[in-house]
């Protein structure tokens, strides 16, 4: 779960604890448009935005969602679904990790150990199956 979408947790604990406010503040500052603090603004937001992009587009292809001319709705609630269900997992674990980073590190790690057991445990029914 986590090793898809860290980097984008990362950048939002970032923002909750207070480190980027100021950059990102800045790019709504009209005395402040080109310098150099409004550019590692725009390059804080563009790198959070890429990493999003980067991970719908991923989600998208893995799960075979393409645009046909057949069935445009499929693919745009396709996009739809993927789109709010990375919003709702990376805001919800920046937020648990800035409250309280040593709690869900931990459970992160567990639940990532216990998933990783139970994958090797069960890799020989699977290969059967295909």
């Amino acid at each position: 779960m986590l090793q898809k979408f860290g980097p984008q947790v990362l950048q939002l604990t970032i923002i909750w604890r207070g480190v980027l406010i100021d950059d990102i503040g800045n790019l709504f500052l009209e005395d402040k448009v080109g310098s150099s603090q409004w550019f590692f603004g725009l390059l804080s937001f563009v790198s959070l935005l890429s990493s999003f992009l980067s991970l719908t587009v991923t989600s998208m292809y893995y799960n075979d969602e393409k645009l046909r001319s057949d069935r445009p709705v499929k693919f745009f609630v396709g996009l739809g679904l993927t789109v709010s269900s990375i919003l709702y997992r990376v805001f919800l674990s920046s937020i648990l990790f800035a409250v309280a980073p040593y709690w869900v590190m931990g459970l992160s790690l567990t639940v990532y150990i216990l998933t990783v057991t139970v994958m090797k445990a069960t890799s020989k029914k699977i290969k059967e199956i295909y």
